[in-house]
């Protein structure tokens, strides 16, 4: 609809000079053109009188043209009010322990029963790592190919497991109680039997073995509802909104615009390879920019383009020139993910860095990295052996730069995150899309050598309670086990805020929390 105000920029004075002019304007006309037709200072009249009206309604039309639109405007005449632009609320630092998160997503989905995989100490009526061998066929990895590992949480079918032999970062992490596993870790809304979920009598999360939707789902925390903002961006904006002591928090994407980081604070995009992009005449132009920039705008979607462009161009040039001061001690490879936790470890020590001043310093932050490749239905055992080393590498520089040279171990935590798992059984070349998975947690407070959740029991179809046909395991712990005790860790109350955070936590009467997994 048309409303007036928008007619004329909010002046009803000028909406009644416009009407009276028009109309006075075709009176005139056709009272010179029907009754002074023959007179030649008529048509004298009527020419002068039709030229400078058309340049008055052409000026007064100029002025208001941004609001003769719907109320939704679709012009863009960028028409300046009086009003300065108020610069972004900040919220001050209360001086409290840096804490980061630092999330590794495998996208693709990573075949993770080749990450972890049960070799000795199992039930002697069953031999599980037997087992495993014979449902994955040319998948399954020899026990030469494993580094491993005890688990002293006396809940697993096996005590010992073997972690792939191109992980031995996440294998001594566990051994010096640093890292930790989580069994059969799905997407879920509430707990589901292989019965309940043939008979489909529980609701399931949408579109399973999808990847777009999975990431999506991973990526939120909240599959029933598509337009859930990201868990990270939920969690840093539950803590920096508090009305009372809120937390100084920033968010930050080292692997382009991701879903994860939504909801919260405006993230940070940084490059792997380069850092910051920066504007490279910004310097040349930051003049014209504040001029174009420093008052609001009387059209809407002119005020918001110029606001955006104001916060990104500020907040670039601010990032990048501190960013560009730091530097890390340990080497890092010229990969990809060895780069972007590069980036991380800078960003990190910028945060922490004496030279910041108090009010200043961020005390939560939240980063994604990403490494992608993972969608082995061809190239199961090639790809699975690269990615794996691609993550060793990244991993075991930055350890080193957080424990030994920046000394931020005990505040860091690594958590790896992927689509769903991948089938048991092999395709002939790799495997396929499927549900459940093992993922592992890193960092100097994890309450380290422990698997949580539960590793299958019993692999097949038959003879197992998971294996829902062809290998697909359905999830025995979902991903509420990983990010709640995370969330605590962080700083995310329980109740009100842990409820915005996750919302079907409850819904699983036995997720881990802080204490399970943090020391």
């Amino acid at each position: 609809m048309l409303v007036g105000r928008y007619w004329c920029g909010g002046s009803g004075v000028r909406m009644l000079i416009w009407w009276v002019f028009f109309l006075c304007f075709f009176f005139c006309f056709f009272f010179c053109f029907f009754f002074c037709f023959f007179s030649v200072f008529s048509l004298f009249f009527l020419c002068f009188f039709s030229v400078s009206s058309l340049f008055f309604l052409f000026f007064l039309f100029g002025h208001t043209c941004s609001q003769l639109s719907s109320e939704f405007h679709t012009t863009t005449l960028n028409v300046f009010t009086h009003t300065v632009r108020p610069d972004p609320k900040v919220v001050a630092s209360g001086g409290r322990p840096y804490k980061a998160i630092v999330v590794l997503f495998l996208a693709g989905a990573a075949d993770s029963f080749n990450m972890l995989v049960p070799v000795t100490g199992c039930d002697p009526a069953h031999d599980l790592y037997q087992e495993y061998k014979t449902i994955r066929g040319n998948a399954a990895l020899d026990t030469s190919e494993l580094i491993n590992i005890v688990d002293t949480s006396n809940t697993q079918p096996c005590t010992t497991f073997g972690v792939h032999k191109n992980l031995p970062i996440v294998s001594d992490s566990y051994d010096l109680g640093e890292a930790a596993w989580i069994a059969n870790m799905g997407t879920l809304i509430q707990p589901t039997t292989k019965q309940q979920f043939k008979d489909k009598s529980v609701p399931l999360p949408p579109s399973l073995f999808a990847h777009n939707v999975m990431q999506k789902s991973i990526a939120t925390m909240h599959p029933q509802l598509s337009s859930s903002s990201g868990i990270l961006g939920r969690i840093t904006d539950v803590l920096s909104s508090r009305t009372s002591q809120p937390y100084k928090s920033k968010l930050y994407s080292i692997a382009g615009p991701q879903k994860i980081v939504t909801g919260g604070p405006n993230a940070d995009i940084i490059s792997g390879s380069v850092g910051v992009q920066r504007y490279v005449d910004y310097d040349v132009l930051k003049d014209s920019i504040v001029n174009m920039t420093h008052r609001m705008s009387e059209n809407y979607l002119s005020d918001t383009y110029s606001g955006t462009l104001k916060h990104i161009l500020e907040a670039t040039e601010s990032l990048g020139t501190k960013l560009n001061q730091q530097t890390v001690t340990a080497t890092f490879s010229e990969e990809d993910l060895s780069s972007q936790f590069k980036q991380v470890a800078k960003v990190i020590k910028m945060h922490r860095h004496a030279s910041t001043p108090s009010a200043e310093r961020v005390e939560r932050a939240a980063f994604v990295t990403k490494l992608g490749g993972f969608d082995t239905h061809r190239d199961l055992a090639e790809t699975l052996e690269a990615r794996m080393a691609t993550i060793n590498a990244a991993l075991t520089s930055f350890v080193e730069e957080m424990k030994t040279h920046q000394q931020a171990w005990d505040e860091v935590t690594v958590v790896t995150i992927s689509d769903f798992g991948r089938t048991l059984t092999s395709n002939g070349l790799g495997t396929d899309h499927a549900w459940g998975g093992n993922y592992f947690v890193m960092g100097g407070d994890i309450q380290g050598e422990q698997i949580h959740g539960q590793y299958p029991s019993k692999l097949g179809e038959e003879n197992g309670e998971v294996n829902l046909g062809r290998g697909r395991i359905i999830p025995t712990t979902s991903w509420n086990s990983l990010w709640k005790p995370v969330a605590e860790w962080f700083g995310v109350n329980s109740g009100t805020e842990m409820d915005v955070c996750l919302p079907n936590h409850e819904k699983f009467p036995n997720v881990l929390g802080k204490g399970d997994l943090f020391k």
